[in-house]
């Protein structure tokens, strides 16, 4: 990861995770992450996202970590900067303190808890700031963000009506943050924190009680004794009013402890009265000394909630302290912050640059010197005793009558020859002098120096807070902002004066603590560099960079890195985390009992050598350019990146970073084998539970089955003698009403015998009586079947002449129509229930028919199978009797038992025009299914089909049975006629694409016909639309049915197929082809025509054959020379012999495909070459763009070549034997014997 605040900050969370960062007692090293740089450089920004950081990574590796705490730490920033940083003339952010920031965690790396330390605190920026600075931010934000009726509350007003907020023009920020905005950020941290609304309310109440101390105003007076005093002004009774609420004072009271100052001397006690201005910088005391306390409260109240009960945790310690400062004016504050910023360089520069050097010396580590500069003598002209600047600033203001020019003239004696301290006349004469720092010379000015050491606190201020009844103001008075290191008490001086401690002996020895916490930790550094001093976004001030980065040692500090050994474990440590890495003869020869705390030190050395020597030679492999640089051992080392010291082992980051990857490399192998154990004792167990449990399992399982089975048996003998037992009872029954019913039957009979001679009796008696010839009278006797009447004949007795036919629509003589009467006697079935209308009807009777249907007699009567005297008639071809019958309106659309109509039945066109005419119904369907129209299509009647057709045939009817139309029976029984007469249709479009049961279109049926007829069929139905490519049932086209299922295939229909578009390379349920099937029966005239249009050779089918290779040889020639499109190339990885010749590739041999058919053959087998333009026309590249003939030889196999020499032949009109004998060359046949 480049440089950046999350990099430092992830390095020190590692660091202190870290088992190589654990100090020799197993703790956890601490970690310091020391953010510097100029002011308005970024150091409070840094900060904070290394906090949020480490905030964030705490909680994302422990899951289950509380996240109240790491919100708590993260909400202390707010409030922090709030009541902490203000706007400055650089910086819009400015931090007005300092503070470390010690952030705990747990073992498992959780955030658990946080203190803060604070420093030095710019209490005089409450009571005046210079032209475009600001207050600190809390005053801004109260009165942006404040509700109405809390502005009421608090008595607050705009900005530019407090004393403490209007002395400079400025009152917003320049970076664009809103005030009103972060007043809601506070109030929603200190909620966060855990402040309740008491504490808010306290704490808001004094910031806004401050701001009206600071409007309090002070008018001259005079007392009777005549001295002059102040009192507080009635211009500002509102302030005044709202700050004796607040203290719970009176007036008196407030201007007692303001404007007057108590005296106590040995013996007696009295008061003074002050001036207005004197009484102004009490007022101003005061103010600063509130808000002091009320700083310090509010750092000592977040770290009672977020602070860890356990001190002895691991901690990573954050330092975000004054920036060095350069300004205009510079006073005591800029001289304690740059001397902070030049103890700290100090430490910089012996952490990174002179510890560094001392501790390879110390080590006998072979490295490069390096000069680095050394600020001790300036941190000396500012601390040393006892003519140190701060140190003689105690003195003065020590010593009676101490003043700021008294002061300045002692540094000018004594530091006049320091080079770190100078003076010029002109500054001599204005009490100024200069510090040469790390960083640059800054002057500064004197005044005010000894009163702000002081810090003096009169005790009228803090008695009017102590007689407060409220219990938070008298609680600022509690909290302790530090715990001041005890000193030592001055012998021979007053008590009053031993006991006080100035502020600059308490920031250094805050800034002692600070260093000495630092010191035991390990320190990381962060340093801002300000790019310009306009505080503009997108501008770099190179010089200005540059002076920084030689000014804060970065510049000495990458050289130091560079040349050194950032990493440094001890031998115990070192070996014994990384003597896993050895193996062999290095392993025997360190021992493990190295590790332990008890080993001799200088055979640990000698043992850490030994792994650091295992560790070169594996290193020496990886990067073998880094190999032999130097014989000498330890120059070896220092090129590899690890050097052996006394006590430590030192790596440089390549180095370290090349063993723990081959530490997690050997870990993985290790983890490898301990899970193949694992698993494989894992497995081992659940194999034998599992074997257990199956030879359990299957033992209850068979018995079960055992069990089943047997049930199964017993119930299938049981039903079978139920069976058996219900059959014999069945039979028994069956007999016997067989019996009865003969008995019955024979009763019947006996009794129609005998009213049937009984009729016959009395018809011919009438017959005699009338000299009527025919009576009406019918027989209703059951005569079987096997009944016969006398035999009738066309010449009887009765000719047609002598008949007495009426003259109806369809009694007419049919003599000169074409039928003619069969003049054969045939001998007459009767049905079951026959009248004698039916048997007249049967025998073409018709004059009988005539008179019975005069007597009477039904003309609809229906016999036992449910047929009348037309079915009969239509049934025999009786013409006459049918017309008379229509005549005398018989019904026409009567169904029989079997659903049959007289035109089902009858197969006379005369009769079936006759029952159209009449109104019969040509599309009605009997009980199997079938109409008239089927009937007459299944028995090849043309001239009924065609009658059918012209009174309205339904042809899309398909009968029940097979699921066929009329087209499908005329094409698959070859009535050719009828196949014409239905394509006339009007529905043809629609009946052609029709199917079958099976998914068959008529051209499935139609390619299976004869030679003769086949094509003419074929091409017939494709032109009326027929599908060439209709899949059946059986995924089988028409073209599939020809060549596969077809005894006598035609080429002719084949070629039909293909050039109406029939796809050649369909594939068979088989996975082979069509050209598979032509070529395996030999059907080479149809395998051609399949080449021809498109057809692969070298298709494969299941079996993995190619065409080629399930061919007889002797057909090759004949094949190749249909080509006419592009082979597929065969795969030449997967043939081990040529397919010509069928020798072996060995291992060299060439392999070569032949550009024509695609077949891989050896060096021999295809030494030959044609012309590009010779091939066929489908073949790409044969012409150029220009249409010029390309001529480049491609190679072809022998077959292909005499094949074109045949087509050059052929081209050359020699004769059909000439063309033979010059292109046979060669056969593979013969080639392959």
């Amino acid at each position: 990861m480049p440089p950046h605040v999350f990099s430092i900050a992830d390095k020190a969370y590692r660091s202190l995770m870290n088992p190589i960062g654990h100090s020799a007692n197993g703790g956890a090293a601490n970690q310091s992450i020391l953010v510097s740089g100029e002011s308005g450089a970024g150091k409070t920004e840094s900060t904070k996202f290394v906090m949020n950081y480490l905030a964030t990574i705490s909680q994302h590796k422990n899951a289950g970590a509380d996240s109240n705490v790491m919100k708590q730490v993260l909400s202390s920033n707010p409030i922090l900067e709030s009541f902490g940083n203000a706007r400055t003339i650089r910086n819009d952010n400015s931090s007005r303190f300092g503070k470390f920031i010690k952030m705990e965690f747990s073992s498992q790396g959780s955030l658990i808890g946080a203190s803060i330390q604070t420093y030095l605190l710019e209490k005089v920026r409450l009571a005046y700031q210079a032209e475009s600075e600001r207050n600190y931010h809390i005053f801004y934000e109260i009165i942006a963000g404040a509700t109405a009726e809390e502005k009421k509350r608090w008595n607050l007003k705009a900005p530019t009506k407090f004393h403490y907020l209007n002395q400079s023009t400025c009152v917003k920020r320049k970076d664009g943050v809103n005030d009103a905005e972060q007043f809601g950020i506070l109030k929603n941290a200190m909620q966060t924190m855990g402040f309740n609304d008491e504490d808010m309310e306290s704490i808001f109440a004094t910031v806004a009680a401050l701001l009206h101390i600071g409007n309090l105003e002070f008018d001259e007076t005079h007392q009777a004794s005549g001295t002059e005093s102040s009192e507080i002004s009635s211009m500002c009774e509102d302030s005044m009013n709202v700050v004796l609420q607040y203290l719970e004072v009176d007036k008196a009271g407030l201007e007692q402890a303001i404007c007057n100052r108590n005296i106590q001397t040995k013996d007696e006690h009295y008061s003074i009265g002050l001036l207005p201005d004197a009484a102004e910088n009490v007022r101003d005391a005061l103010a600063r000394f509130l808000y002091g306390k009320l700083f310090d409260w509010l750092v000592s109240r977040i770290n009672e909630i977020v602070e860890n009960e356990d001190r002895d945790v691991p901690f990573i310690g954050l330092l975000d302290i004054f920036g060095f400062e350069d300004l205009e004016h510079n006073s005591f504050e800029q001289l304690c912050i740059n001397y902070a910023n030049e103890t700290l360089q100090q430490h910089f520069n012996l952490t990174v640059l002179r510890m560094e050097q001392e501790t390879y010396e110390k080590e006998e580590i072979q490295w490069s010197f390096i000069n680095f500069p050394d600020n001790g003598p300036c941190i000396e002209l500012i601390q040393g005793k006892p003519y140190g600047i701060l140190p003689a600033l105690d003195e003065e203001c020590i010593v009676p009558q101490g003043n700021d020019q008294n002061f300045a003239r002692k540094l000018y004696r004594q530091h006049e020859l320091n080079p770190h301290f100078s003076a010029s006349k002109t500054e001599k004469a204005n009490h100024l002098f200069v510090v040469h720092h790390y960083a640059g010379a800054v002057t500064y000015d004197t005044f005010g120096f000894c009163e702000k050491n002081k810090d003096i606190l009169y005790p009228e201020i803090t008695a009017i807070i102590k007689r407060s009844s409220k219990p938070f103001v008298r609680g600022l008075l509690q909290v302790s902002n530090e715990k001041k290191s005890p000193s030592r008490k001055p012998k021979g001086r007053a008590s009053s004066v031993a006991t006080r401690v100035s502020l600059g002996l308490q920031f250094r020895n805050q800034l002692k603590t600070l260093l000495e916490t630092i010191n035991v930790t390990d320190c990381h550094y962060v340093r801002c560099l300000k790019p310009n001093d306009k505080a503009k976004a997108n501008l770099l001030v190179s010089k200005r960079v540059c002076d920084q980065l030689k000014a804060g040692g970065v510049l000495e500090a990458v050289r130091v890195n560079r040349a050194g050994y950032p990493v440094r474990i001890a031998h115990q440590q070192f070996i014994k985390r990384y003597r896993p890495l050895a193996n062999g003869e290095y392993l025997q020869r360190i021992p493990a009992e190295a590790a332990e705390e008890n080993f001799d030190s200088t055979e640990r050395k000698e043992a850490a050598g030994l792994l650091v020597e295992f560790l070169l030679k594996a290193h020496a492999e990886r990067y073998p350019e880094l190999a032999g640089v130097s014989s000498d051992n330890q120059q070896e080392t220092a090129v590899a990146g690890i050097q052996v010291g006394l006590t430590r082992v030192f790596f440089r980051r390549s180095a370290i970073q090349f063993v723990e990857a081959q530490l997690a490399k050997r870990y993985g192998e290790f983890v490898v084998l301990i899970q193949a154990a694992v698993r494989g004792l894992i497995a081992r167990r659940h194999y034998a539970r599992m074997q257990t449990s199956a030879v359990l399992l299957q033992k209850v399982i068979r018995g079960f089955n055992t069990r089943c089975r047997f049930y199964i048996l017993r119930e299938r003998h049981r039903q079978k003698q139920a069976e058996l037992l219900r059959q014999q009872q069945l039979a028994e029954k069956k007999q016997r009403d067989e019996e009865r019913r003969a008995a019955e039957e024979k009763r019947i009979m006996d009794e129609k015998r005998k009213a049937a001679e009984l009729e016959e009796q009395n018809r011919l008696t009438a017959q005699s009586a009338s000299s009527d010839p025919v009576s009406d009278d019918s027989s209703d006797g059951d005569r079987g079947s096997s009944m016969k009447l006398p035999r009738y004949s066309r010449d009887s007795n009765e000719s047609r002449g002598s008949r007495a036919v009426s003259r109806f629509r369809f009694t007419k003589d049919y003599g000169d129509d074409d039928y003619a009467m069969p003049n054969t006697s045939r001998q007459v079935a009767m049905d079951p229930g026959d009248t004698v209308l039916h048997v007249a009807a049967n025998c073409c009777n018709e004059q009988d028919v005539l008179k019975l249907l005069q007597n009477g007699s039904d003309i609809n009567a229906r016999n036992r199978r449910g047929r009348t005297p037309l079915h009969t008639a239509s049934f025999y071809q009786n013409v006459e009797v049918v017309g008379i019958l229509l005549d005398w309106e018989a019904d026409v659309l009567v169904q029989d038992d079997d659903g049959n109509t007289p035109l089902h039945l009858t197969k006379d066109p005369r009769i079936a025009r006759m029952l159209l005419e009449a109104g019969c119904t040509p599309n009605i369907v009997n009980a199997d299914g079938r109409t008239a129209l089927i009937n007459a299509v299944d028995r090849g009647d043309a001239k009924t089909v065609k009658l059918l057709l012209h009174f309205k045939a339904d042809v899309l009817f398909r009968e029940l049975k097979h699921h066929q139309t009329a087209l499908h029976l005329a094409v698959r029984k070859g009535h050719y006629q009828i196949v014409m007469e239905l394509c006339k249709s009007e529905d043809i479009h629609d009946l052609i694409l029709l199917t079958d049961r099976n998914e068959n279109n008529a051209l499935h049926f139609a390619v299976s016909r004869d030679r003769k007829n086949g094509y003419r069929l074929v091409d017939y139905l494709i032109k009326h639309g027929a599908e060439v490519d209709k899949v059946n049932a059986r995924f089988q086209t028409p073209l599939v049915v020809h060549i596969m299922t077809t005894r006598q295939t035609d080429p002719a229909i084949t070629e039909l197929f293909l050039a109406r578009g029939a796809d050649p390379n369909i594939q068979l349920a088989d996975g082979s082809t069509l050209l598979h099937v032509a070529v395996e029966r030999e059907l080479i005239d149809i395998a051609c025509a399949l080449i021809k249009h498109g057809a692969s050779l070298n298709a494969p089918d299941a079996k993995g054959r190619m065409v080629i290779e399930v061919a007889n040889k002797k057909f090759l020639k004949k094949l190749f020379s249909a080509i006419t499109q592009p082979p597929t190339w065969i795969d030449e990885k997967e043939r081990r012999s040529c397919m010509l010749c069928g020798s072996n590739f060995k291992f060299g041999n060439r392999r070569h495909h032949c550009r024509h058919c695609g077949r891989v053959c050896c060096s021999d087998c295809s030494a030959f070459t044609v012309e590009m333009h010779r091939f066929p026309k489908e073949f790409p590249g044969r012409m150029t763009n220009g249409g010029k003939q390309v001529k480049d030889p491609q190679r072809v196999c022998r077959t292909c070549h005499a094949v074109f020499k045949m087509r050059t032949a052929q081209k050359e009109s020699k004769s059909g034997f000439m063309a033979r004998v010059l292109g046979y060359e060669w056969d593979e046949v013969t080639a392959t014997n």
